[in-house]
């Protein structure tokens, strides 16, 4: 059988439970960031100053050589019936044992 899914809390501490705070938390104060004054540096040059363009790849693809080899020909009726009778033996027993499903 398949274990069943169980869920334990872990125990409850020793412990009273804590008073509630009725105080709200102290935040820091917020800090306000300082406005930027400086602007950022110019490129030195602008950017895509070439016009370029990429051709696509018009090259004539090779065809892929031709198979050399014949497909497999099955034997004749006369050589099915002279092989020898399948074998009917068990495979050999495991070393070490099959766990139980």
């Amino acid at each position: 059988p398949l274990p069943t899914a169980t869920e334990t809390e872990p125990p409850r501490p020793a412990v009273a439970a804590p008073e509630p705070r009725l105080a709200a938390p102290l935040f820091p104060d917020l800090d306000v960031p300082e406005a930027k004054t400086r602007r950022p540096l110019a490129p030195l040059a602008p950017p895509f100053a070439l016009d370029t363009s990429t051709e696509p790849l018009d090259d004539a693809v090779p065809s892929p050589l031709a198979a050399t080899t014949h497909p497999p020909v099955p034997p004749p009726p006369a050589a099915i019936e002279q092989r020898p009778p399948a074998s009917a033996t068990r495979p050999p027993d495991p070393d070490v044992p099959l766990p139980a499903v």
